[in-house]
Formats: structure tokens, C-alpha cells, sequence
């Protein structure tokens, strides 16, 4: 599992949403925390070994958009984008949503 593609990825990333915002799932987040964390982190046992930071990111953060913008970044130079390109695009879209604007 540990080279899955960013299909692959993705698919993971929705399974893991859909649990973890599913009702039950959100109430036993409110009740017992440690119960909740235990049943994404044994269904998900797998993928957590092989992609921890992301699912961490994936478990314990509400706005994932970020994750999805590195996954289309690589995607992109995977498929033969230029990777400076990339990496001036992508600090560009964090500078914006992170750094606040100068003022005028």
C-alpha cells in the first residue's frame, strides 16, 4: 500500500470522510474521543502506517483543502508539468490563504 497513486489516495481520503463525518461517528467524537480516534485509526490501520502525516491531516482537520491541492500539484507534474511552475503556484495559493494582504 505504500505507492498508491493520487486515485488511490483520494478514494482513501473520501472513505475516510465519509466515516468520519458519518452521524454516529460525530457523536461519538463529542462522547468519547479516544473511541472515536481508535476506530479511524484501526479501520484505516494501513494507510495510516504508510501515509501518517496525511492522515492525520485527513482525522484531525475539518478543512482538508490543502491536501487536495498537493495531490492535484503532483498530478500535474506527474504528468509532465514543470515542477518550478508547480512550486511557485503552489506558494503563491498559500501565501494567499496564509499571509495577510500589505496595506495600502
Amino acid at each position: 500500500m505504500s505507492n498508491l497513486t493520487t486515485v488511490q489516495i483520494r478514494e482513501f481520503i473520501n472513505e475516510i470522510v465519509n466515516l468520519k463525518n458519518s452521524s454516529f461517528m460525530q457523536d461519538l467524537k463529542l462522547y468519547d474521543e479516544q473511541k472515536y480516534f481508535n476506530i479511524l485509526n484501526t479501520t484505516f490501520a494501513n494507510f495510516k502506517l504508510n501515509y501518517e502525516s496525511m492522515f492525520d491531516i485527513i482525522v484531525k482537520e475539518d478543512n482538508i483543502d490543502n491536501l487536495y491541492l498537493m495531490l492535484d500539484m503532483k498530478d500535474k507534474i506527474d504528468n509532465g508539468s514543470n515542477k518550478k511552475e508547480i512550486e511557485k503556484e503552489i506558494a503563491k495559493k498559500l501565501a494567499d490563504d496564509f499571509l495577510p494582504a500589505p496595506k495600502k
